[in-house]
């Protein structure tokens, strides 16, 4: 599984893993709030997709859409075992799960 430091401590510029990144979202302080916009500096959800990208490009793996499909299959796994794992599989493979 991943996640992001929610609420503080995003991907900064300055960060080892900021040459994997390649979504960015605009932004703009809290104080000139915009809801087409993140707010700067803080570590808003949509920001899981920049550490999905730190961590391929960590790991070398080229194929971030397996990568996801694979988290999220841990994912569904620990928290719901019995119910999801079925469906899980079905969404990984491509197939109905219905």
């Amino acid at each position: 599984m991943i996640e992001t430091d929610s609420p503080y401590c995003g991907i900064k510029s300055t960060g080892a893993g900021i040459k994997f990144v390649k979504s960015i979202w605009p932004s703009k302080k809290k104080e000139k709030y915009d809801q087409e916009c993140i707010v700067k500096d803080r570590n808003e959800p949509c920001l899981v997709r920049q550490v999905l990208e730190v961590v391929a490009g960590c790991k070398g793996i080229n194929d971030i859409g397996q990568l996801s499909r694979t988290l999220y299959h841990n994912t569904c796994r620990v928290f719901f075992p019995q119910d999801l794992d079925t469906e899980a599989d079905c969404l990984l493979d491509g197939r109905d799960p219905r």
